[in-house]
């Protein structure tokens, strides 16, 4: 009855940040279990996870994206047995949607050498009394500790960005007073001075940079910083 852990939180700094990376860490954990017509035992997983788990059922594809479209990090038992689409297609097929969760691959004898994608953990049947709780659990702290991941990836991001902008527009500020005191001067200066006049080309190089630099600032990407699972 081993269990097998492996997993990782992989993102990128995208546009906005979305509230539902900063979920509560500490709500009751969902457990989506996938079920066929076939025997699983599911009646009593209710009384055997108990209250610490809102467990749930799905049967088949479209069931089981329309429930992962409404939770938040779930824990996804599947059975490796199932009918028509095994227990790792369909974890892997939850993995290529991009959903947040945690895959758990029921197996019965099977060996296996390595975790497929959408699989982060192994449990085995037949299982002890109690021990699929246990297995439970060690996903829930799992779950737990790659949500306080993504939320601090996020929040972090968002800070990232307010001090982006804020950095762009005192930047912007400093450059439009280069520029508009460089185009005063000119109004005042050029009437009196040659037109090859060395100060008066000077002077005009600045206005250009300085209006160079300023459409430069306003062309940066927009403040947004959300965490994006990849």
């Amino acid at each position: 009855h081993g269990l097998r852990v492996a997993c990782g939180c992989r993102g990128r700094v995208a546009m906005s940040v979305d509230p539902k990376y900063r979920p509560a860490v500490n709500e009751r954990a969902a457990v989506l279990v996938l079920v066929d017509d076939g025997y699983f035992g599911h009646e009593t997983l209710h009384e055997e996870l108990g209250p610490t788990f809102d467990v749930r059922f799905a049967s088949g594809p479209l069931e089981t994206h329309a429930a992962m479209s409404m939770l938040a990090w779930p824990i996804v038992l599947a059975p490796r047995t199932l009918d028509p689409l095994p227990g790792d297609v369909m974890l892997a097929d939850l993995d290529r949607h991009r959903y947040d969760f945690i895959g758990a691959l029921l197996l019965d004898d099977e060996a296996v050498d390595r975790l497929d994608a959408g699989v982060h953990l192994i449990v085995r049947r037949p299982l002890r009394p109690g021990m699929l709780r246990l297995h439970m659990l060690a996903a829930a702290a799992q779950r737990k500790r790659l949500m306080a991941e993504r939320a601090t990836a996020a929040a972090l991001a968002e800070d990232f960005a307010r001090l982006r902008d804020g950095l762009r527009h005192d930047l912007r500020g400093q450059l439009q007073s280069v520029v508009g005191l460089a185009s005063l001067v000119l109004e005042l200066e050029r009437p009196k001075r040659a037109v090859d006049d060395e100060l008066i080309d000077f002077i005009e190089r600045i206005a250009a940079s300085g209006d160079r630099l300023t459409r430069f600032v306003d062309a940066l990407p927009r403040a947004s910083c959300s965490f994006e699972r990849i």
